[in-house]
């Protein structure tokens, strides 16, 4: 039989210790015999020998029959043996993996502490020789997120290139790869799936320094929820274990910068729970914030749940500058003729206020002349459909004909560069700004991030 312990380094008088006291390690030996120590491959190795410097000794639990063997590895036992306290010779982990089996006991460093070192080394390694960082993007619709990324690191000498990215919808695929060929290397594996069924083989995929998510908001929105008659997000068949991928892709590859993105009610979901407690296990500096876009110059009044979460460095959304949008909407503004058939009377849409007015269901169209700031009201993806809850602008002459943004007028209003959207089908072109968020509140997010980045790369040189 073998036991495999996942403990810490103990402390006890002001020295460090490894302590073990339960029945399961009886295997080991017998109350009384010694273990000796020796060093193999960075691993501590505790053989039975009789002149070993380790005492093994049993003792009965209160309240208990059960005779337990106890280990009680101090400070002045390594010091005897190597010339090391536990500390020195485990300097990077407190985390430590001990097997048990017959006479003997392995003790390493902690394989997450492994990973961790591993992947901040990693990383310092690439800024030091000015190499790019890989991405992984998981979700990643029309990549407007990742090319906020790419931009604001660009901006300050930081090169990023995304190797991974991970997306079903064939169409949101082809626009990325065709709009957008500099955000992706040339060995970048593009993965067009449902992240549930990513399974890498030998080679394919090795992760990354910074992993970024916009994770899937159709079933966490309250309208959402309401569509698809769901009492929590997890339930929704489609979307609801994302979580599930998003865990499996951090414990297994472990990057050091960790950023996600969602539609704020989120924050709420045992999902982002989930997120934030395994983070903190995993020892990441965790922070998360709701940020509104009329807070960063935007003209949408649209709040999104963001998380960064980094293995070096504590990000602090309070250094994140806020300020007011100066402009009006008519800034930005096609010029779209006065007798466009995109203009209309929209009478059902005024039917259905006046019935819902009469029932008392506080329905309002949301209508702008083009003097205001900001919307009243966020675009949301199927904003094609024309429902009743959009923003529509209003024709300069006839108070009775109203129409929808465009699209340019769209990724306008969320200051995203039209081109990101070019060649697709307006309906198309829509929904994928419509997902996405406002861009001047994702640079900011980015430019902080890449002052630590670039922090750590002041202290690796």
């Amino acid at each position: 039989m073998r036991l495999l312990i996942n403990t810490k380094i103990g402390e006890n008088r002001g020295s460090s210790r490894i302590w073990l006291e339960q029945a399961a390690i009886n295997v080991l030996g017998e109350p009384g015999q010694r273990l000796a120590i020796k060093v193999k491959d960075n691993s501590l190795v505790f053989a039975l020998a009789a002149d070993g410097e380790v005492l093994l000794s049993k003792r009965t639990g209160r309240n208990s029959t059960i005779e337990k063997l106890l280990v009680e590895v101090r400070d002045s036992h390594l010091v005897k043996s190597i010339n090391k306290t536990i500390l020195e010779f485990f300097p990077h982990s407190k985390d430590l993996r001990i097997v048990v089996q017959r006479g003997l006991m392995i003790v390493k460093a902690g394989a997450i502490s492994i990973k961790r070192l591993f992947s901040i080394e990693t990383l310092k390694n690439k800024l030091k020789n000015n190499a790019y960082l890989s991405v992984t993007s998981m979700y990643g619709g029309g990549c407007i997120f990742d090319r906020a990324l790419h931009e604001t690191f660009d901006s300050v000498g930081l090169e990023t290139k995304i190797d991974l990215f991970i997306e079903r919808e064939k169409v949101y695929v082809d626009s990325a790869v065709t709009n957008q060929p500099e955000l992706f290397s040339e060995s970048c594996l593009i993965v067009q799936s449902d992240a549930q069924e990513l399974c890498f083989t030998a080679g394919e995929h090795s992760g990354c320094d910074i992993f970024v998510v916009a994770a899937p908001c159709t079933a966490c929105s309250p309208s959402g929820r309401t569509v698809k008659s769901l009492k929590m997000p997890e339930d929704d068949p489609d979307a609801g274990n994302a979580v599930v991928d998003i865990l499996k892709y951090l414990t297994l590859y472990f990057p050091p910068i960790f950023v996600l993105e969602c539609e704020r009610s989120y924050k709420n979901t045992a999902s982002f729970s989930l997120i934030v407690n395994r983070l903190k296990n995993l020892s990441y500096n965790v922070s998360f914030e709701v940020l509104d876009g009329k807070d960063f110059g935007g003209f949408e009044p649209r709040k999104r749940i963001f998380l960064v979460a980094t293995l070096f460095d504590e990000f602090d959304f309070d250094n994140l500058p806020q300020y007011s949008n100066i402009r009006t909407i008519d800034s930005i503004l096609e010029d779209v003729p006065l007798d466009s058939p995109t203009y209309k009377s929209y009478d059902h849409l005024k039917s259905k206020l006046s019935r819902d007015k009469e029932k008392g269901n506080g329905f309002s169209m949301y209508l702008h002349d083009g003097s205001e700031r900001n919307l009243q009201r966020i675009i949301r993806r199927l904003y094609s459909k024309a429902g009743s809850c959009e923003p529509f602008y209003l024709h300069p002459e006839d108070e009775n004909k109203f129409r929808l943004f465009t699209s340019t007028e769209n990724a306008r209003l969320r200051d995203v560069n039209p081109k990101v959207v070019n060649g697709l089908p307006e309906t198309k072109k829509n929904e994928i700004l419509g997902q996405s968020g406002v861009y001047t509140v994702f640079t900011s997010l980015f430019s902080e991030l890449a002052n630590l980045v670039n922090n750590l790369k002041s202290k690796a040189a």
